[in-house]
């Protein structure tokens, strides 16, 4: 860069100068030795002279100033790659996390995430709603943020929301959000993708929904990953149809992009045509035909959906009323002993007696 600065200021000069070596100058002594037609001749020829001097002059400013816009524009080419490299923050997705997964940059810079991993695909999504989302990056793949304000940013991977990181802007502290604790295992579980839709959803949000189920009640928990989750239902209908509603699970809520929660359903949570109806709830839970449903503004008829398992229902209690139940068995079990015994003695008494009247 040092060189070529030279090289334009050498230029600059020479040409600048070059009007004091072309210019042929007047010489008044001259005046006195000369005829008055050789002398206006001359005049006019000085004057010829200067106007071409002139112009010349002009072309060798436009000349000077064209070579500085050069000298700029190479010099500011080689400056912005290099200036772009330097406020770029990158992030390598490989193993199923975020490397490093904690990253700071300063307001205005630049984070760049690649998908390093051999063939699965991963997405960058804020833990917020309406932050930004990376969308689907399949292996080779790459995604850039610009951070304009100071703050901490937690994100997570919607395929794989045990995945988290966290860029700090500025002066910002803090950490990769905690995961979702491991689902207990359960009687029912389902799968939810947008794949179960119908018609099919394309998209990387995706969750799981566990249950267990009692004589007049419904144990649940949900997780789910994706972008602006507003509400999430059971509705009536077998695979590949859509049904109404029949219970709410979450929402509505302006939309999160992670949710875990969980509860109990007993029949005073039913709405639709199961109001009040546990035997129908419990009826179509056995056949197969309930599936847990989230919904977002993108895909307001549903985005990601799991069928629930059949089920056999759980049996009432026993009452304990007749020979039947295991509680009358406990106590008539003794006395059938005892009754045995008695008989057996009365037999072998009256053996014994007809032997010794055999005897006499």
């Amino acid at each position: 860069m040092v060189q070529m600065t030279a090289i334009f200021y050498t230029l600059a000069v020479v040409l600048l100068a070059g009007d004091k070596f072309s210019e042929r100058q007047f010489d008044p002594h001259r005046i006195g030795r000369t005829r008055l037609p050789d002398l206006r001749e001359a005049i006019e020829h000085q004057t010829v002279l200067r106007e071409k001097s002139s112009m010349k002059s002009v072309v060798r400013l436009a000349v000077v100033v064209g070579l500085a816009a050069m000298f700029l524009g190479v010099f500011g080419a080689v400056a912005r790659p290099q200036e772009a490299r330097a406020e770029t923050r990158g992030v390598s997705i490989k193993s199923f996390a975020f490397s490093p997964a904690t990253v700071s940059a300063k307001v205005g810079e630049a984070v760049r995430w690649i998908n390093d991993e051999d063939a699965v695909p991963h997405t960058v999504t804020t833990e917020a709603a309406g932050g930004f989302n990376s969308g689907r990056l399949n292996p080779g793949d790459s995604y850039s943020k610009t951070f304009d304000t100071v703050g901490a940013y937690q994100y997570f991977c919607q395929i794989h929301p045990r995945m988290r990181g966290v860029v700090l802007v500025g002066d910002a502290t803090g950490a990769p959000g905690t995961p979702f604790a491991p689902l207990p295992a359960a009687p029912l579980s389902a799968r939810m993708t947008g794949a179960s839709e119908n018609p099919p959803v394309t998209t990387p949000a995706n969750g799981t929904f566990i249950a267990t189920p009692g004589t007049d009640s419904l144990k649940w928990q949900m997780q789910l990953s994706g972008t602006g989750l507003l509400v999430a239902h059971i509705h009536s209908g077998a695979a590949g149809t859509n049904g109404p509603v029949v219970a709410f699970l979450y929402g509505p809520d302006p939309g999160k992009n992670l949710v875990d929660v969980g509860g109990t359903l007993t029949v005073a949570n039913l709405v639709g045509p199961m109001a009040g109806n546990w035997k129908a709830f419990s009826d179509a839970l056995a056949a197969g035909t309930l599936y847990a449903n989230a919904h977002t503004p993108a895909n307001p008829g549903g985005e990601i959906r799991g069928q629930i398992p059949s089920s056999t229902p759980p049996r009432p209690p026993a009452t304990g009323n007749g020979l039947a139940s295991s509680a009358g068995s406990d106590h008539y079990l003794p006395l059938g002993v005892l009754a045995t015994l008695m008989v057996l003695a009365a037999a072998s008494g009256a053996t014994y007696v007809r032997s010794r009247r055999s005897i006499r």
